[in-house]
């Protein structure tokens, strides 16, 4: 029924609402494999616009709390996918507030799975330039204050690591795209094959020309200066790691990033030197 919804508009017109319903209610309970089609059911109907992506990614986050792995995986692809073909041609600002808002309230709830899991998916969009936005940098920002040491430090590592990712990642699609020239190296040196060569390093020439005139033209910027409120994070985050008694590598973690503030954004924290 559901492939065939876009076809028959009328007579499928509830089905969406009602596989919604379904799984709200009956989600937990159900089979994981029933749970499952169910699920791949909502996305396909959601490709082809009959369900609203703002309902579908509420719902999934619902789901998320869930103790079944192949759900939580299929449920992160899902919401990934769909903001980067959402934002595949026009970046679609309603929409992405939208998401935005609903993450951020995910976060500040602070229910520790599904805000674990908001910020992969918001840490994913970053790396892959999907969302560079302050809004996106400053929900992880707040998941940088999260009562939970997981979230906590999903969060403080995007911070700290984001910028040398993206870099890997810029590296990685430059060596995909440089062909690999064949020398002819042991066979009979023509001028046919000296001009294949020469054809194939000029190619790779103008890759690495254009990939790198690329990065004057879109600099990459660390996350951590487009954070609103650099003082307050930092505040908040001293205050934790005098009071707290989370493990050393945690409280490592933070000092590094609260340090990093410092430096960033020229914070004046005496306390953080006592």
């Amino acid at each position: 029924m559901c492939h065939v919804s876009s076809s028959y508009k009328d007579e499928c017109s509830d089905l969406g609402f009602q596989l919604l319903q379904l799984m709200e209610t009956y989600g937990s309970v159900l089979h994981p494999d029933v749970r499952a089609k169910i699920y791949q059911c909502l996305i396909l109907m959601r490709n082809k616009n009959l369900v609203d992506p703002l309902i579908l990614i509420k719902l999934s986050f619902k789901l998320i709390v869930i103790q079944d792995k192949s759900l939580r995986v299929a449920i992160g692809d899902y919401i990934l996918n769909d903001i980067k073909t959402i934002n595949m041609n026009k970046t679609n600002e309603k929409i992405n507030k939208q998401i935005q808002a609903l993450l951020f309230d995910i976060v500040s709830e602070d229910t520790s799975v599904a805000a674990r899991k908001s910020v992969e998916i918001l840490s994913d969009l970053y790396r892959k330039k999907i969302w560079t936005d302050a809004r996106t940098v400053n929900v992880l920002a707040c998941a940088c204050t999260s009562k939970s040491s997981r979230v906590l430090v999903s969060a403080i590592s995007f911070f700290l690591g984001i910028d040398v990712k993206m870099m890997e990642d810029e590296d990685e699609d430059m060596k995909s795209q440089l062909t690999e020239i064949n020398y002819h190296e042991h066979s009979k040196k023509t001028k046919k094959r000296l001009r294949q060569v020469k054809r194939q390093q000029d190619r790779n020439k103008k890759v690495q020309r254009d990939k790198q005139g690329a990065k004057i033209l879109t600099p990459l910027f660390p996350a951590i200066q487009l954070i609103n409120n650099p003082q307050s994070l930092a505040e908040k985050l001293l205050a934790r790691l005098r009071q707290s008694g989370e493990k050393f590598e945690v409280r490592l973690l933070c000092m590094n990033f609260v340090s990093r503030l410092i430096g960033c954004h020229e914070l004046i924290l005496l306390g953080f030197y006592r």
